[in-house]
């Protein structure tokens, strides 16, 4: 498993786990939104295996306090941070590859898809009021209420 880091135009943070089946590339991994990053910790110097998917051997990387109860108001994420994005089921085909997924999240972000949704309530309001919903992004990640659900600030 490895943790991608990935900050949106609004300056929110979020860290995304991969988890890489032994029959990779013939499956696609598994990725959630797992947690928020509160605090750098220190630097690490990563080992080979991390530095394969994201860095080279010469540069250290950051590591992260991270805060494990964090919920995302997106479409494509539900609350318990799964992640709905086509290439990670039917459209996953072994000639992807990890940075086909990580732009795919980055897509997911600048581009909710309303229509497959896992987060029903907040596809809807970006269907019917994306002023609303907007508004909705807004206040989850500077943290408060939307509707009944509590978010945790991400800025």
């Amino acid at each position: 498993m490895f943790l991608f880091l990935f900050m949106d135009s609004r300056n929110g943070t979020f860290v995304f786990s991969f988890q890489i089946s032994p029959i990779y590339p013939h499956e696609a991994p598994k990725v959630k939104c797992k947690t928020k990053v509160t605090k750098l910790l220190h630097f690490l110097k990563p080992s080979s295996s991390f530095c394969h998917f994201c860095c080279s051997n010469h540069l250290s990387v950051p590591v992260y306090k991270l805060n494990s109860s964090f919920q995302v108001y997106h479409p494509n994420i539900d609350l318990e941070g799964n992640v709905c994005l086509n290439i990670l089921r039917e459209d996953w085909k072994p000639v992807l590859n990890i940075n086909t997924i990580i732009y795919g999240l980055f897509h997911l972000f600048t581009e909710p898809n309303h229509e497959d949704p896992l987060n029903p309530d907040a596809a809807a309001v970006l269907r019917d009021n994306p002023k609303l919903f907007e508004s909705n992004v807004r206040r989850a990640m500077a943290g408060g209420y939307v509707g009944q659900t509590y978010f945790n600030r991400c800025l």
